[in-house]
């Protein structure tokens, strides 16, 4: 069957065909360059879970550290009580130890002494023995000053040999006695040894004690410096963030001041018949209130869905770190793709992207106003389009702080709470 369409139709839809598949192509490699130039949502979730665990962990490891350090110089204490204690105890073995020398040195002399006054008393009996208990018993009968003689050595050998056992007597009496002394000292010695070895035992365990408490302090430290690190860094993105919108601000001014330059005079003109004398005489208040008038009057909608506040305009103290970081806005919950609409009509002024913010638009609006949108997942806006109130202008992406949409508010160079334009 012979086709009779024409051929240029033929060939234009051909070349549609062709400019669809390209399309096509073109829109999937985007999206791959896009899904891979943004971290997966897993490993989100993950840095996300490690951010919470080491907060938890340096909340708990805060709260350690204080009683740690209490602990620590009270351990100190014991440690400084104890090794004074075990100083004294060394101080007492060692005088304990000398005395036990001294009365082993004095034992040792009196042993020596009553071995010499045995052999004394040896030698006397000995003599005496020799010289009138040999002699014989004919010849002391006939010898009447040798009975008187050998009478009389009799009664001095006998008080010597009493006397001599008085000595003994008293020598074994303080031998026994520095016996005792001995014994005495040795199981004091032996008691001060045992408790030198207990407290030199529990000086130990108080130094792993100590190491340990200054480990745990040491750590919390670290990981205290790295989120007050990682805090840091979001302060400064913060700060490049607010140098953007202060551009833009002046970059606005500038070109108002310029296009109303020309028409000044003609204003002055007509303000100068129009106003009333109290106006005149109050240029100042009448700007006030004009200022006022214009703060009350931009009434904005909730740009998501969601109205709770994960964290509020202002100065925030982080407990965990005990650090003060100032949020230009408001993060409002949101789960990850929801849509996010402008709060108000305007101009887009600024779609980028900055670590930490993700993808960043700027609306400028009239009188100077402009809103910031932050932590887009993408922007399906342009700078220079003109958007509606609640017109979609993106969606809600993740970060490593969570799911949420950062949201600030501007009038020329100064910021603004957010929540005193939004609804209740």
């Amino acid at each position: 069957m012979t086709d009779h369409r024409n051929p240029r139709a033929k060939r234009s839809s051909y070349f549609g065909l062709r400019f669809l598949f390209a399309l096509l192509c073109l829109s999937s490699g985007i999206a791959l360059v896009a899904q891979e130039s943004r971290p997966s949502q897993s490993r989100l979730d993950k840095l996300r879970q490690e951010i919470q665990r080491s907060e938890y962990r340096l909340e708990v490891l805060q709260k350690q550290s204080a009683r740690s350090e209490v602990a620590a110089k009270e351990v100190e204490r014991q440690a400084s009580a104890l090794d004074s204690l075990i100083y004294q105890l060394e101080v007492r073995e060692g005088t304990l130890a000398t005395e036990m020398i001294t009365l082993r040195k004095v034992r040792d002399s009196l042993s020596e002494v009553r071995q010499n006054r045995q052999a004394e008393y040896v030698r006397v009996a000995r003599a005496l023995f020799k010289r009138f208990l040999l002699t014989p018993s004919i010849s002391m009968l006939l010898l009447p000053d040798e009975q008187r003689k050998l009478a009389l050595a009799e009664v001095l050998f006998r008080r010597y040999t009493k006397r001599q056992k008085e000595l003994g007597d008293e020598i074994i009496a303080l031998t026994d006695s520095l016996d005792g002394r001995d014994a005495e000292l040795r199981q004091r010695r032996d008691l001060q040894l045992s408790l030198l070895r207990e407290r030199k035992h529990e000086a130990g365990r108080l130094r792993d004690l100590e190491k340990k408490y200054t480990a745990e302090l040491q750590k919390t430290e670290r990981e205290r410096t790295s989120l007050e690190s990682y805090l840091n860094q979001k302060a400064q993105e913060a700060k490049l963030l607010e140098q953007k919108i202060l551009a833009l601000a002046k970059e606005r001014e500038n070109t108002s001041r310029k296009e109303g330059a020309t028409s000044t005079s003609t204003l002055s003109a007509r303000n100068s018949k129009t106003n009333s004398p109290q106006q005149k005489a109050n240029p100042d208040q009448s700007a006030s209130r004009r200022k006022s008038s214009k703060a009350s009057s931009f009434r904005l909608r909730w740009p998501v869905g969601e109205r709770k506040i994960l964290q509020g305009y202002g100065e925030r103290k982080n407990s965990r770190t005990n650090t003060v970081t100032f949020n230009p806005g408001i993060n409002i919950a949101a789960s990850q793709g929801s849509n996010v609409a402008a709060a108000e009509s305007g101009t887009v002024s600024l779609v980028s992207w900055m670590a930490g913010y993700g993808t960043i638009v700027i609306i400028e609006h009239v009188d100077g106003w402009r809103t910031v949108y932050a932590n887009l997942a993408v922007a399906s806006v342009s700078e220079g389009r003109s958007v509606s109130k609640g017109e979609s202008i993106g969606t809600v992406g993740s970060s490593i702080d969570g799911d949420y949409l950062h949201f600030e508010v501007w009038h020329g160079q100064n910021r603004e709470n957010p929540l005193q334009h939004l609804p209740k």
